[in-house]
């Protein structure tokens, strides 16, 4: 009789964890499915800021003596942080309605619909 438990708890056993394995996958491709497509919201420019110099937090840390741009874009899922380009800070105004691009969280883009519209009139 204890062969008998003993074989059914090991069946029982190597079936939760091929149940785990498989919940485990699944989980790891969404996950990755998620953070590998590109996100499309539309936004307004809320607010933007340069830092300079140790305050000057950056992905990578501190860059000391360095400026960072950074951009708080409004969507209807919440307030975005981003940081950006000394280009696009400079481009950008706030207040600006378009669209932003993000992949896993992280800011790819913001296209101002005044630019998508002139950019439409052009090609007709």
């Amino acid at each position: 009789m204890d062969a008998v438990k003993q074989a059914l708890a090991i069946a029982l056993t190597s079936a939760l964890g091929v149940l785990f394995l498989r919940m485990l996958a699944e989980s790891v491709r969404a996950l990755f499915k998620k953070s590998s497509s590109t996100e499309t919201l539309s936004a307004v420019l809320k607010e933007k800021s340069e830092e300079t110099g140790e305050s000057a937090l950056g992905e990578n840390g501190l860059r000391n003596g360095k400026k960072v741009y950074r951009a708080v874009f409004e969507t209807e899922n919440g307030d975005r942080d981003a940081l950006i380009s000394e280009s696009e800070y400079n481009s950008l105004a706030e207040g600006a309605r378009g669209t932003l691009y993000c992949r896993g969280g992280k800011f790819l883009g913001f296209t101002p619909d005044s630019l998508a519209r002139s950019e439409n009139d052009e090609k007709n």
